[in-house]
Order: structure tokens, then C-alpha cells, then sequence
């Protein structure tokens, strides 16, 4: 298969191509308009993530053919919460209340689908993880036609004498 592929709304209305980077930075933005206080990371520096803040992660992506030139595609992430030492597990059970409303809202046209399925889970280090996934509908391009380059006709009247 050559060419890009393309999302499209449920009418039929072309969207931007959808790309795995794309669907991480949609995640991180929803999360920066909804939490302006904190930091959201797309990438682990060196020294770690300081607390209170975001890391996004995407575990995995499939993609399964529908019909012809439909592809159905499944994202799954990881929304890491590390919050304040000070408020551990109550400031990650008041953010995990806030992940679940903010990923169920409707989707936009420049964004992923509503969460699927989401699940929280807590880890022994005091990290909230809101697993994620999206899904959605992307078409190919259609290929070029193998076109005829000329069509010789004849043909012959035959008359009823």
C-alpha cells in the first residue's frame, strides 16, 4: 500500500492525517488544557519527571482492514499522574476522577475518538496510570486505475434484406 492514510469523519469529511506522534500530542494537549498548572511530558529526560506533572506514553497501535480500503486503528496509553509527595494518593484519586470526564468528552475533528475503554491503576511508587484506548477509521488513497490506452471499435449494419 503507497500513499498516505487518511481519517475521515463519520460523514465522510477528510481530516489531517492521523500519525502515532500526532495521537500522543492530542492526549498531552487535552491534558495541558485541563491541568494549566502542570507540566505534561511526552519524553523521560535523564534525571526523571518532576512531581507534580504528566507523562504521556502510547503502548501500543494496531491496525485491522475492514473492507477494501478501511483500516480500523486502536490506541492504547499510558497516562501517568506523579503527583505532589505531600497528597500522594488523595490529589491522584481527585486527578483520576478528572482523567475519566476529560476522555469521555466528545471528540473533536483534530483529536482522537472518545476513551474506549479506560482503567486506572495505582503503582507501589504512588504513580496514577490511566490506560487508554482510542479507535477510529482511516482510509488509503485509491490507487491509480489501469487505464486503457485505446479502444478500436468496429462494427457492421446489417440490414434485414
Amino acid at each position: 500500500m503507497t500513499g498516505k492514510i487518511k481519517r475521515y469523519t463519520k460523514a465522510g469529511e477528510e481530516l489531517s492525517q492521523s500519525t502515532l506522534n500526532e495521537v500522543v500530542q492530542s492526549v498531552a494537549d487535552r491534558l495541558t488544557a485541563r491541568f494549566p498548572e502542570l507540566t505534561v511530558h511526552t519524553e523521560r529526560g535523564p534525571e526523571g519527571l518532576p512531581a507534580p506533572c504528566f507523562f504521556v506514553q502510547l503502548l501500543k497501535s494496531e491496525q485491522a482492514r475492514e473492507l477494501n480500503r478501511r483500516f480500523k486503528r486502536t490506541y492504547s496509553l499510558d497516562v501517568q499522574f506523579y503527583p505532589p509527595a505531600e497528597r500522594g494518593r488523595q490529589s491522584a484519586n481527585e486527578v483520576a476522577e478528572q482523567l475519566y470526564e476529560l476522555f469521555a468528552a466528545a471528540s473533536t475533528d483534530d483529536g482522537p475518538s472518545p476513551g474506549a475503554e479506560m482503567r486506572t491503576e495505582w503503582k507501589d511508587d504512588g504513580t496514577l496510570h490511566l490506560y487508554l484506548t482510542f479507535t477510529h477509521f482511516v482510509w488509503a488513497p485509491a490507487g491509480e486505475a489501469v487505464k486503457m490506452r485505446t479502444l478500436r471499435q468496429e462494427g457492421k449494419v446489417k440490414h434485414g434484406d
